[in-house]
């Protein structure tokens, strides 16, 4: 599980694609389980197994909150598996 926070990353947001924030929200309203492949703060690749529960924008950038615990920042995104 990752403890990413909001105030752990930094401010260079990078606005996503309306397709991509179309596909997240598509995952959260049918309840599916993904795979997130992302770039955590120490610029390496993490992932994360779980279903989305939230996307929220917060201090100027887009977030998710995964059942794990993990809210990850949208634009650090870089693919997504679903089951």
């Amino acid at each position: 599980m990752s403890d990413h926070t909001p105030e752990s990353c930094d401010l260079n947001y990078k606005p996503i694609s309306c397709d991509l924030n179309d596909h997240l929200a598509k995952i959260l309203s049918q309840k599916k389980e993904c795979c997130l492949t992302y770039i955590d703060e120490e610029g390496q690749f993490a992932h994360v197994r779980g279903q989305i529960i939230g996307l929220y924008a917060l201090d100027g950038a887009d977030w998710c909150q995964v059942s794990d615990g993990s809210k990850i920042r949208l634009d650090r995104i870089e693919e997504i598996a679903q089951n």
